[in-house]
């Protein structure tokens, strides 16, 4: 971990310029911007990351069944309320000069005799943030498949997928729109009514919802509770398809496509959170009225909006550490051979992969990336994906300035106001 940590402060640091000097741009045979492999992801870590700053998703790409795990910023357990310790006040002088005396043990017991481990029954030690559900399309189909590929362009922001099976080229291309605030999917298949997939939707959350009405699919429900706080934030996603041929059935808890030519499917997610302290929002509005601006579009125009506004961030930095051969392999073999091979192109598409999850966790107008970017799939993730400022809040926006992102910073600038004052005034009204 040191060592990752240590190679990309001296990345960020050598280039910290790249972006404002005239100098040619690397060509994309030199130097592309594509993580890619050859088979599906098998687990969690090995899909691929989508995002817009509010709504995310992780891409696995499969054949038989894609899978798409699906966030949202504000979903988080429990709901708005502030785990300060009144006797803790009183405190903090005698801590802060222990710490200055360098009595790091007694600081700590001092401490810890206002902030228990053991919560009790009246506090809490902060909530977790948490997946919405995941979406699920089963594509019928027989025989091998052939030249699969799996893709995530950084430069575009784009994740396609294609594979050949029983003469038929298969195409999925993805993106979380910058643009229009939905998650986006095109379908295509070079045979004419070769599209024959169910669409379902999987909630991770006691209690959800699942429906199928007014051609689309609904997933509706509550955040889980928490260490004394019962869950609030409501949710809810929508996914509607449109078609070019074919037919649509609406099943109970499922939409079917028959002999479709080409699919566009729209995601749309919302919660009823407003505001830190403002949950009254209603998310079947919000997430219906996203649709509804969106789905009337071309699939060409969402995609080129979308790009417009990523590509000039992304475009900002160009690192050319030279390449090798090495650029035609499968991400995968890449990283297992850098250790011994001769692929200092990697090392670039490294730099550049965080450059591109910031982008997609962090834009101006949403909540800051939490230790997880956007993305997590367990309702108790590691270290609850918070925002742990020992060093994970730190590390997450170290490419920010020095990569020439400084909006990327606003999510986090905003945070600390609304932070300064439940901290400092709100603290006062309460205790």
């Amino acid at each position: 971990m040191k060592k990752f940590l240590l190679f990309f402060s001296l990345i960020s640091l050598l280039f910290a310029g790249c972006g404002r000097q005239s100098m040619p741009k690397s060509s994309p045979e030199d130097n592309p911007m594509l993580l890619f492999y050859e088979q599906p992801a098998a687990i969690w870590e090995e899909a691929l990351p989508i995002g817009n700053g509010r709504l995310g998703a992780m891409v696995f790409g499969g054949v038989e069944t894609e899978h798409l795990q699906l966030n949202e910023e504000n979903v988080w357990s429990g709901g708005p309320g502030n785990n300060l310790q009144p006797e803790l006040k009183a405190l903090l002088p005698e801590i802060r000069q222990l710490i200055f005396d360098e009595k790091y043990q007694e600081a700590q017991e001092l401490a810890f005799s206002a902030l228990p481990k053991n919560i009790g029954n009246t506090s809490n030690h902060g909530m977790c943030y948490q997946p919405l559900g995941r979406l699920f399309l089963h594509q019928q189909g027989e025989g091998q498949v052939e030249d699969y590929r799996r893709e995530l362009s950084l430069d575009k922001a784009l994740l396609n997928i294609k594979y050949r099976r029983q003469g038929v080229e298969f195409r999925r291309e993805i993106f979380s729109s910058f643009s229009d605030d939905l998650i986006v999917m095109e379908l295509t298949a070079d045979r004419p009514g070769a599209l024959d997939l169910e669409i379902k939707l999987n909630g991770e959350h006691p209690g959800h919802r699942i429906e199928t009405a007014q051609s689309a699919l609904y997933l509706r429900a509550t955040s889980s509770s928490r260490e004394n706080k019962e869950g609030a934030v409501d949710f809810t996603v929508i996914v509607k398809p449109k078609l070019e041929g074919g037919t649509l059935e609406l099943k109970e808890q499922s939409l079917q496509v028959h002999k479709a030519d080409r699919l566009v499917l729209f995601v749309s997610m919302a919660s009823n959170v407003k505001d830190y302290n403002d949950i009254s929002g209603d998310p079947d509005l919000l997430a219906q009225s996203i649709m509804d601006a969106a789905f009337d579009k071309s699939y060409k125009q969402l995609r080129d909006d979308h790009v417009a506004i990523y590509r000039p961030l992304f475009g900002r930095v160009d690192l050319n550490l030279g390449s090798t051969p090495a650029v035609n392999l499968p991400t995968n073999q890449r990283l297992e051979q850098f250790k011994e091979g001769n692929d200092p192109q990697l090392a670039a598409l490294y730099f550049q992969f965080g450059r591109y999850l910031l982008i997609s966790s962090s834009m101006p107008g949403t909540q800051p990336a939490t230790l997880q970017g956007l993305w997590t799939d367990k309702l108790g993730p590691a270290w609850d994906s918070k925002y742990t400022i020992n060093i994970n809040t730190e590390m997450n926006y170290w490419p920010a300035e020095v990569c020439n992102l400084p909006e990327m910073h606003e999510p986090l600038f905003a945070m600390l106001r609304d932070l300064s004052f439940t901290g400092a005034e709100a603290a006062e009204q309460l205790y």
